[in-house]
């Protein structure tokens, strides 16, 4: 990926609608403050192919515009949708004014980083933007549960890493796009439940599960498995 413009890339979609016209629509402000944005979105650097860009370590986390337009994803209890992308874009425009991450977040990507040193970013082309963070490179740098502590991702392993690497192989994980079609289903089910209780809990427990599918807070295997459950459920309450 070439390093992010301060310019919004969409801007000329005439055809983008919903959250994403929402977005090319407003003006960017700051609205919501840092501690009320989910998502991670104040770290957000470009808008690219219907989706808010975030540079995570040495990857990226992408949320769709049609996340928020599905309901999936929604701006915080007291801000509309319109308060949470004229903030998102403030930041975008403003790459000074982001917030720190202690997390690899944003500026404190590898991605961002890379750009203030002047070093060219070519090596990023074999992560697309387009792409799951959860399912990029496993068998490199340090595992996911480890990144957080570490400021240095990008810090060879010693030599007793192929002692280790048995250990990453040990699960097959369900591939992304398999447990992507299980959510659409139990998503499409979703819509033909009546009972507001049962929808109400199904729709928390699916926007849980994408959540930790698009962050990488749990296997695929467990996602798939919960999400089973999940179509188990709704299939029993339609």
């Amino acid at each position: 990926m070439t390093p992010p413009s301060t310019d919004h890339q969409d801007s000329g979609n005439t055809e983008a609608k919903g959250a994403e016209a929402i977005y090319n629509r407003v003006k960017a402000a700051k609205k919501v403050p840092l501690d009320r944005m989910p998502y991670n979105l104040q770290y957000t650097v470009e808008v690219k192919n219907g989706s808010l860009i975030i540079p995570h370590y040495d990857h990226y986390h992408n949320i769709k515009f049609e996340w928020f337009d599905e309901g999936l994803y929604e701006a915080p209890k007291g801000y509309t949708l319109e308060d949470l992308l004229a903030t998102v874009k403030y930041y975008v425009e403003h790459p000074n004014e982001r917030p720190h991450s202690d997390n690899g977040f944003g500026n404190a990507s590898d991605h961002v980083q890379r750009n203030k040193n002047g070093q060219a970013d070519t090596n990023q082309t074999e992560k697309p933007s387009e792409e799951k963070p959860q399912t990029e490179k496993p068998e490199e740098e340090t595992p996911r549960e480890e990144k957080p502590q570490s400021e240095k991702p990008e810090s060879p392993k010693p030599t007793e890493e192929p002692e280790e690497s048995p250990e990453e192989s040990e699960e097959p994980q369900v591939e992304t796009e398999k447990v992507e079609e299980k959510l659409r289903e139990a998503e499409d089910l979703l819509g033909k439940i009546q009972d507001p209780i049962i929808k109400s809990n199904a729709k928390e427990t699916l926007t849980g599960l994408k959540n930790n599918l698009l962050f990488g807070t749990q296997d695929n295997n467990t996602i798939m498995a919960e999400a089973e459950k999940l179509l188990a459920l709704l299939k029993e309450s339609k």
